[in-house]
Order: structure tokens, then sequence, then C-alpha cells
């Protein structure tokens, strides 16, 4: 299954949503950097999951349900 996964976000389409997403696609996703994913793995700041020792994987549902809860929608303050 996790082959499928990386195929899926190797050749560039959307994912759907319980998908496993590799670091560049999260990257592409956020709208950053691949090295600033890493600054913000290492604060612990966006959740991921070690597969190995060198493999990372980010559950697409889980980046941007934390995406909603850090940076919140609301009224401006006057």
């Amino acid at each position: 299954m996790l082959q499928d996964n990386s195929n899926t976000v190797a050749n560039g389409s959307n994912p759907p949503e319980g998908d496993l997403l590799d670091k560049p696609a999260t990257a592409r996703l956020l709208g950053i950097s691949v090295r600033t994913l890493d600054g913000l793995m290492a604060a612990r700041k966006v959740p991921y999951l070690k597969i190995g020792r060198k493999i990372v994987r980010f559950h697409r549902q889980d980046v941007i349900a934390h995406l909603r809860e850090r940076f919140q929608v609301g009224a401006s303050p006057r």
C-alpha cells in the first residue's frame, strides 16, 4: 500500500485525504520549501511518521487539521 501512495504523490496528482505524503508533496501542500519543512519537523510543529531510519511520511488529513488548529481564521481585531 505504501508503494501505491508513493506513486500517486510522485506523479503530481492530488492524493485523497487519507493518503501518505512524502516531504516534497507535503512542502508543496504547505507552500514552503523542504528545508523549512525539516525545521518544522525538528521543532515538532508538524505531525509526521518516521518509517525506518530515513523514510518520513505525512498523513495529508493530519497536516491539514494541524494547520487549521495552529492558524485559526476569525475576525481581525480592531
